[in-house]
């Protein structure tokens, strides 16, 4: 019996096809079948690349080398430039533009995220059908709502720092249409404004010293304060300054999976069912960093859980319809693979039946040839499912963990403050706590097992191969039941 690992590797069955089916295919068809495989080798180094181009990317943010050349790295993203990863592209050239300072550039990309985004709510029924047969990076990404948040909130900072308080008060007011809409909205969308309170005070500010009271009133009057009791505690508009500090950076998303053990009749397979989880490698970062003199106010906002709140909707979503997708490409496969070799069987068979009677036997005809291909594509899917899938990891990497707003009744004075100003004017001061890296991913710590039985059967030959595998207690009911009715429809354990 062979141990799990290798079923994890190479389906069983993949090594069960016949050599006399081989011997009846053209020879032609080889090349092909090894072209095939090859790609789709390759196709499966596309994650680690993806995590090792964000790593360095990060790390070029934290040393605070961020140059056009992370743009590049970014752009050496598998599919990066495709149209499903559009959304995720711009937000993080749009990041790391601004951390590098060019505001212009970072603007323009930050107005095609917003472009996306209105366009993207809504996704396409065409590509959630397409996402069963490959895996999520085939659906468009359509960002957390976090992530749709920060793009006005930085549009505005890049107003600031030109000078152009008009400009940035009209970004806070797109926000605040923001969180309206998705606090009305559906999941995963959906948000509390509760949460967000540092945006409404931020939009405050800014209407206040764009000189619209009223504005400040009704956003202040959101975060639970009265601005007309406020307003006399304030410093002169001509002294006041906003100091922005961007606190280190967001937890990331990496890949771990589950060992779906399925049981047929004959086999015992082992799929790769990946799933992201999110994973915080930084040394969290103090909110504020050296001396706040004349503080007039001050909030913050923890972005990291307001992330992770998002994550764990949207993975209550996902993860069964990954279960879903991942057994019915296995099934499909395993379908084809057996109605193909009974079939192969029945027709060798009787040609064997013929030749015990002395008739004249046909070796192989076009039946064969077709037969032996289903055969062959089954057992090759086998292994691109294991191959092409994946965890999908897109999300806007260089998002602060956290961020902290004040309003000074001066303009803060130089210290040995390790922290950066990304922008320095009269008006606002921006600047980045870089974080420090200190954990790896250890993706055995997130695995986990479980099964799907389409076997009929309690065998005991499968509890003792995987008595060493830990059972995690997850209810896919849903999916298993959904993926039953399919098994029964498509072919019949005996």
């Amino acid at each position: 019996m062979r141990p799990p690992f290798l079923n994890f590797c190479l389906p069983e069955s993949f090594t069960r096809v016949r050599p006399y089916k081989l011997a009846m295919m053209s020879i032609r068809t080889y090349p092909k079948l090894i072209l095939l495989a090859t790609v789709v080798l390759l196709s499966g180094c596309g994650q680690a690349s993806f995590v090792t181009q964000r790593t360095s990317i990060q790390d070029d943010v934290i040393s605070r080398s961020t140059t056009s050349a992370s743009i590049q790295k970014l752009d050496k993203i598998p599919d990066s430039k495709s149209i499903q990863f559009r959304l995720f592209r711009q937000l993080n050239r749009g990041g790391l533009f601004f951390f590098s300072q060019k505001f212009d550039s970072s603007l323009i990309a930050f107005d095609l995220a917003e472009d996306i985004i209105e366009d993207q709510y809504t996704r396409r029924v065409s590509q959630e059908v397409s996402s069963v047969l490959t895996n999520q990076y085939s659906v468009n990404y359509a960002g957390y709502p976090v992530e749709h948040l920060f793009v006005h909130f930085f549009k505005s900072l890049i107003f600031l720092q030109q000078d152009n308080i008009q400009g940035a008060a009209i970004e806070v007011r797109k926000l605040q249409l923001k969180l309206d809409y998705l606090e009305s909205h559906q999941d995963p969308y959906k948000i509390k404004r509760a949460d967000f309170k540092l945006f409404n005070e931020y939009s405050a500010w800014i209407a206040w010293l764009n000189g619209d009271e009223n504005d400040a009133r009704v956003n202040f009057r959101l975060t639970g304060v009265d601005f007309d009791s406020l307003k006399y505690t304030l410093p002169a508009k001509d002294n006041a300054h906003l100091k922005i500090s961007l606190n280190g950076l967001i937890s990331e998303l990496n890949e771990a999976y589950y060992r779906l053990i399925v049981t047929t009749d004959e086999d015992v397979h082992t799929l790769k069912v990946a799933y992201p989880v999110n994973f915080n490698p930084f040394l969290s970062t103090p909110s504020n960093v050296g001396p706040l003199t004349g503080t007039t106010r001050s909030s913050g906002m923890d972005v990291n859980a307001e992330f992770e709140k998002q994550f764990e909707i949207s993975e209550k979503a996902l993860l069964p319809k990954t279960f879903t997708r991942v057994a019915t490409k296995f099934i499909l496969a395993e379908a084809a693979t057996q109605i193909s070799d009974k079939m192969l069987e029945e027709r060798e068979e009787e040609r064997q039946k013929k030749k015990e009677k002395g008739e004249k036997v046909e070796e192989s005809d076009g039946v064969d040839a077709v037969l032996i291909g289903i055969n062959i594509f089954g057992n090759i899917m086998k292994v691109t499912n294991d191959v092409t899938e994946k965890a999908d990891l897109r999300q806007w990497f260089t998002l602060p963990s956290s961020v902290t707003i004040s309003l000074l009744s001066q303009k803060p004075v130089k210290t040995d403050n390790p922290a950066f100003p990304l922008i320095s004017t009269n008006l606002i001061t921006v600047e980045f706590n870089a974080p420090q890296r200190l954990n790896k991913f250890n993706p055995n710590e997130f695995e986990r097992t479980d099964y799907l039985d389409f076997s009929g059967k309690n065998r005991p030959d499968y509890q003792e191969e995987n008595r060493h595998f830990k059972r995690n207690s997850t209810d896919h009911s849903a999916s298993e039941s959904r993926l039953k009715m399919l098994n029964q429809t498509i072919f019949k354990p005996n």
